[in-house]
């Protein structure tokens, strides 16, 4: 098992020959911020201690959370989460397996500061956990959608985030690397009071707002399609604002 414990809520994902896992949080609500992987050609597990360097602090601890593995920059990145009911995050961290460091390259918002931009012009996906994020095959690019917080409740907006940009970003820990992550909104969403359809066109049929989903990228292979990089994303599942279970499946 991993050297450090972790409760519910961690996330793992994998690079190359190595499951990552990070974070989680116990039934007594005591929250870890804790690395390790899992190396797949030994079966043995390593706690990460990410080096002594300045500005190399790891994420704060939390639990519904997202990592994604970013391939061109041998990196996994973490985004969102909570600490508690009442808090969550949409702050942008990434290890770097090369240096064995970590680098927040976006702190975020409060959640009051961003509800108010959820559905305007705001630049980054407002604070949530509970997400699904997803890289694509070739590991360039992350697609998040759905999740929820204290402010708003469930959400079904979508975002993607470019993630070869992040090698270009002075991923020093400052303020200074905010700007230059480039997140896009794919579909904006709707408010949970008029769910099924996407807010930019009425036409469009859309997943209700929700939390706790699963989701996954699939090939999309056809005869259109030689190159074999037709990509789809699947969403299944998840809670809806009254409690109710999702039981629905959409592909993108």
């Amino acid at each position: 098992p991993p050297i450090s414990g972790v409760g519910g809520g961690g996330c793992l994902t994998l690079l190359k020959n190595r499951l990552y896992l990070f974070g989680g949080c116990s039934r007594s609500g005591a929250c870890s911020s804790a690395l390790t992987c899992f190396d797949i050609d030994t079966s043995t597990w390593i706690e990460l201690l990410p080096g002594d360097h300045l500005g190399s602090a790891p994420p704060s601890p939390r639990y519904g959370h997202t990592v994604a593995a970013a391939f061109p920059n041998s990196a996994i990145v973490v985004f969102g989460g909570s600490s508690s009911s009442t808090s969550s995050f949409n702050d942008l961290h990434v290890y770097d397996t090369r240096t064995n460091r970590w680098s927040c390259v976006d702190q975020g918002s409060a959640e009051d500061e961003s509800a108010e931009d959820h559905f305007g012009q705001a630049n980054r996906p407002m604070p949530r956990n509970s997400h699904t994020a997803v890289e694509t095959l070739d590991g360039k690019t992350m697609i998040l959608f759905g999740g929820a917080n204290a402010e708003v409740g469930p959400m079904n907006d979508m975002w993607t985030l470019d993630l070869r940009s992040l090698d270009e970003i002075d991923t020093g820990g400052d303020e200074a690397g905010e700007n230059k992550v480039q997140w896009e909104r794919v579909g904006s969403g709707i408010e949970s009071s008029d769910n099924g359809k996407a807010d930019d066109d009425s036409s469009t049929p859309w997943p209700e707002a929700r939390e706790m989903h699963s989701a996954c990228i699939v090939p999309l292979n056809g005869p259109s399609d030689k190159d074999g990089d037709h990509l789809g994303m699947i969403v299944m599942g998840g809670r809806k604002a009254d409690g109710s279970a999702c039981q629905d499946m959409w592909l993108f």
